[in-house]
């Protein structure tokens, strides 16, 4: 019998009672011999989602429970430690990622040190949101000198060692996975952006409030000081200078 390769499947859920099933059985009827666990951190769900969780008996599914309500990337830097894999996929579990998005990531993970899922469609996600996510995209392309076709995808699969050496520099909340990509970019590694078309949200609610957003803008400003604050510190001088 084949070896399965080295890879575990991260799910953060918060509240996700709706689609938490249909994205598991997704991934598991399509993908089984494609990786080797799958790890999915309940983040505290207050809608019965832990009820959904336990009807499920599916092979190498291992459900950890947080006590309390961590947020995203505690809930991912969680999964993460726990993996017994070389590789670490990332995916979100409101459905909008399926098996079809996951085929460009198992057919190039090897060859990159990081393989994202890049959203081509533009409308992917509220409307009154898109200005936020257009201008982090554009001040973090400004930041890296590099063209990022998707900054904050959840869609995801990067080396477990890259991970750990950068965890600690990634909040609790939803800049995780901009803090990677950015962080990624600015060291050099070798990074592979496969398109994705991710259709809308059809069942639950976004966690996802307005103060991420701005919290994700100081977090690329804390990242750019960090790896290159030259800059950020030479234009605002020659602004003052003005």
């Amino acid at each position: 019998m084949k070896e399965k390769p080295s890879i575990t499947i991260v799910i953060p859920a918060y509240n996700e009672s709706a689609t938490i099933v249909e994205t598991l059985k997704n991934v598991y009827e399509k993908h089984s011999m494609n990786f080797r666990e799958i790890i999915v951190v309940d983040d505290c769900s207050s809608d019965g989602m832990v009820n959904e969780l336990n009807k499920i008996k599916f092979k190498d599914l291992i459900v950890l429970r947080n006590s309390k309500n961590l947020g995203y990337g505690a809930s991912l830097k969680k999964g993460v430690k726990l993996s017994n894999s070389e590789y670490v996929l990332t995916m979100d579990a409101d459905g909008q990622h399926t098996s079809e998005h996951l085929n460009s990531i198992f057919e190039n993970y090897s060859k990159y040190d990081a393989v994202i899922g890049s959203r081509e469609n533009f409308f992917h996600s509220n409307i009154y949101r898109l200005p936020g996510k257009l201008f982090i995209k554009l001040f973090s392309q400004f930041l890296t000198g590099e063209k990022i076709p998707d900054v904050n995808s959840g869609l995801r699969i990067v080396k477990k060692s890259i991970l750990e050496k950068y965890m600690h520099l990634c909040p609790s909340g939803f800049s995780f996975s901009t803090t990677i990509t950015i962080t990624l970019l600015y060291k050099n590694y070798d990074i592979f952006f496969t398109p994705i078309k991710v259709k809308k949200r059809e069942k639950g609610k976004s966690s996802v409030k307005i103060s991420d957003g701005f919290n994700t803008i100081l977090l690329i400003l804390r990242l750019a000081t960090q790896f290159n604050p030259l800059k950020v510190f030479i234009p605002l001088s020659i602004i003052f200078f003005l």
